[in-house]
């Protein structure tokens, strides 16, 4: 008996592509946000795919593979529809191939922080359930999404949202002992970045750890300065552990809250306490990735793993595939440590000049010392900025290198300059892997100069 896709030739008076586009916009409509067709001028719409269309499938095998193909190209599934995902999909293999994006969204009761998390979970489980059955085919996206449902059953608006604690996994095992979803080739959360519920990074990570075919990731972390900060980078940084496959893109995506913007006229004598566990995860995740980008992440020079290592990690530091580093950390280290902080020279202190700690000029030697293990380097960009007194002013700190035409610059507001030391360090960088091309250097107070 011959299958749906065997029957392709056979598509009566049109060929199959005008076939496909019918089906296109039989199943397709402008959509209120609100979820209705009819037109509203008071409010935005979107051109998205509408329920019904299954009922065309029944014209004739070809109408119904070129329906299985546009009903099954994006999913929208949470742990209701999982259930029926199973049924459906797992039901009938050969649909499985036609799934291009999912959209996993974790559905969270109002104000009920023991359910919610009790929802993730229950999510998290019932995905890997369902997919880890499914054979590998063409690449799946996967954006993941979290949000509250309100008393009347709807999608609480983001704006009318209050502060809530991240929903986090009952059981991180657990779901470590699900078998691995081997489709996913892409996990984003740009969505959940930007309307969504917070998710816990830590349960991020976890789920992340079942999907080892995915090779573009991008995830949110909330760092906070309060009472759990030191236990939540410490939780993160077991968690990042968990990742163990080669990933292409990686992006973590913080938002850091300062203790204020009042910083110290002068700095104090105060050292870090010990190596910072999630500086050296997010180092030994760098390892594996071809292009890292970690934006308003606090971290300490352990990112560039160049001191004593714990004796399960304590091989040598080496990047063997990465091309491209990316880091905008914050103006103060994991344990408090400000790295500018006003000039105490300065007659009148309150409007002195921002000025660099000379751990500053330590991060830079460090991180040329680690681009001297970075044969494919392309770029490394490490990036400080600090919006204080207004929207429009800022206080920035930034270094560019560049493999093509061994270019290294470095702009500030504040008149930074490299020492010696740290100017020597990165002059051996492009003559160990561009046949000892000398560096061009650039210092500038330009913040656009790189």
């Amino acid at each position: 008996m011959s299958s749906p896709d065997s029957t392709i030739a056979s598509s009566g008076p049109f060929p199959l592509e005008i076939i496909e586009q019918i089906v296109y916009y039989l199943s397709h409509d402008w959509i209120n946000l609100d979820g209705q067709i009819e037109p509203s001028p008071r409010i935005f719409r979107n051109w998205r795919r509408i329920r019904g269309v299954a009922r065309y499938a029944t014209v004739n095998k070809v109408w119904q593979v070129a329906v299985e193909r546009e009903t099954f190209a994006e999913l929208r599934l949470d742990l209701g529809r999982l259930a029926e995902a199973d049924v459906i999909l797992n039901g009938v293999p050969r649909r499985q191939k036609y799934v291009g994006a999912i959209r996993l969204n974790v559905v969270l009761p109002l104000k009920d922080g023991k359910r919610g998390n009790r929802a993730l979970q229950d999510t998290f489980e019932a995905f890997l359930s369902t997919l880890s059955h499914w054979t590998p085919g063409p690449p799946v996206k996967l954006c993941l999404d979290a949000y509250d449902l309100t008393k009347e059953g709807y999608r609480e608006k983001p704006w009318l949202r209050v502060s809530r604690s991240c929903p986090k996994l009952e059981d991180p095992e657990r779901v470590l002992r699900y078998g691995p979803v081997n489709v996913v080739t892409e996990l984003d959360m740009e969505s959940n970045r930007l309307v969504g519920r917070p998710m816990s990074a830590v349960a991020v990570c976890t789920f992340l750890a079942r999907l080892p075919a995915a090779k573009n990731v991008s995830i949110n972390w909330r760092d906070s300065r309060g009472y759990a900060h030191a236990e939540s980078r410490k939780a993160f940084s077991q968690a990042l552990n968990n990742v163990t496959h080669a990933i292409d893109y990686f992006q973590i995506a913080g938002t850091y809250s300062l203790p204020n913007c009042q910083r110290p006229a002068r700095q104090p004598d105060q050292s870090e306490a010990g190596p910072d566990e999630l500086s050296q995860s997010l180092g030994i995740i760098s390892q594996r990735v071809r292009n890292i980008d970690l934006c308003e992440v606090a971290v300490s020079d352990d990112i560039f793993l160049q001191y004593d290592l714990p004796p399960e990690i304590a091989s040598p530091a080496h990047w063997a595939r990465l091309e491209n580093f990316f880091l905008q950390y914050t103006p103060v280290t994991p344990s408090g440590k400000w790295l500018f902080y006003r000039d105490p020279s300065a007659p009148d202190v309150e409007r002195a000049a921002i000025i660099a700690d000379p751990a500053v000029q330590r991060r830079y030697l460090v991180a040329a010392r680690a681009a001297l293990e970075m044969p494919l380097l392309q770029s490394m960009l490490l990036v400080a900025y600090e919006r204080c007194n207004d929207a429009f002013n800022c206080d920035w700190h930034t270094f560019c290198y560049y493999r093509e035409g061994a270019r290294a610059v470095w702009s500030s507001s504040s008149g930074f300059v490299p020492n010696d030391e740290v100017l020597a360090a990165w002059r051996e960088v492009p003559r160990k892997y561009l046949d000892d091309t000398e560096l061009e250097v650039v210092i500038s107070d330009d913040e656009h100069a790189a």
